[in-house]
């Protein structure tokens, strides 16, 4: 429930069903996107943010979905844990995993210059003065382009603009 007027998925019709659709039904609509449908252009927009994200040629799902979990693990956001550590567990991360990681983003069952991704978004959407050109080169000297690094960064920054709408807008 919203402070807000939403459209839950069982009332969804015409684009919005079409949108709530491209989640699979052993997922479900996140809570978050919910709460989206209070624009109907903005759930548009958002719907087509993830699709660039879903059929990235960089970006695999499963270094997303940990962006995503660290962020809502550092920001406290139990539905979105949750909602990613299931999908990364169903790609094969156990729960000293999950330890290992929160401890050490250097950790993460990924390949190195992936982690080394990670943990930049990470610890930039923590602290945005840790962007460096140094840090960034260090990325491309990984065989991370441009566009990666910024759709990696951009991924885990909304999950902050994000989050802070949930928390103000849930009830």
């Amino acid at each position: 429930m919203f402070h807000l007027k939403t459209t839950p998925p069982t009332e969804a019709t015409g684009d919005l069903a079409k949108i709530y659709a491209m989640f699979p039904k052993e997922v479900g609509v996140p809570e978050p996107f919910e709460m989206l449908s209070a624009s109907p252009e903005l759930i548009r927009i958002q719907a087509m943010n993830m699709g660039h994200f879903v059929h990235h040629k960089s970006l695999n799902p499963h270094v997303l979905a940990l962006i995503r979990f660290l962020i809502a693990t550092d920001r406290k956001l139990d539905y979105c844990i949750n909602l990613n550590k299931g999908m990364l567990k169903r790609a094969g991360m156990t729960d000293e995993d999950f330890d290992d990681v929160l401890k050490d983003t250097a950790r993460a069952p990924l390949e190195k210059r992936e982690n080394q991704l990670v943990d930049f978004v990470r610890k930039t959407v923590s602290a945005p003065s840790y962007a460096s050109d140094e840090k960034i080169q260090a990325l491309r000297d990984q065989g991370w382009k441009d566009g990666d690094i910024f759709d990696a960064l951009h991924h885990g920054t909304s999950m902050v603009a994000l989050s802070i709408l949930f928390t103000a807008l849930r009830k």
